[in-house]
């Protein structure tokens, strides 16, 4: 019975540590995401558009980072078809408990 008892606190202590690496990892990368597009806050950037939802949200690619263009943030007069290069204006980039927060914008009056 102690034999399984140290073998279950050995493997418990291996679990708490890889969800340590995991979370350092997670933060890391958000922090890295956050950094980069703070920099580009209030200018125009360019993406890929990579998918459209049936809620007509734009998924669109910025250096392997996604984030979504909603239909309140969407001018009436474009089309958007998967795969076209987008210019988009970064409204607002922010800190959040988990992922930045990135607002991007296509009714920005520098774009139209």
């Amino acid at each position: 019975m102690l034999w399984r008892l140290k073998c279950y606190e050995k493997s418990m202590n291996n679990v708490i540590i890889v969800i340590k690496v995991f979370t350092y990892i997670f933060t890391a990368k958000g922090e890295y995401i956050y950094d980069r597009f703070k920099v580009k806050e209030h200018d125009i950037i360019n993406g890929i558009i990579r998918r459209i939802d049936e809620r007509k949200n734009v998924f669109i690619e910025f250096d392997g980072i996604e984030a979504i263009l909603p239909p309140v943030e969407q001018s009436p007069a474009d089309t958007y078809r998967v795969g076209e290069r987008i210019k988009v204006y970064l409204a607002e980039v922010e800190k959040t408990n988990k992922f930045p927060k990135i607002v991007i914008s296509r009714i920005v009056k520098k774009i139209i």
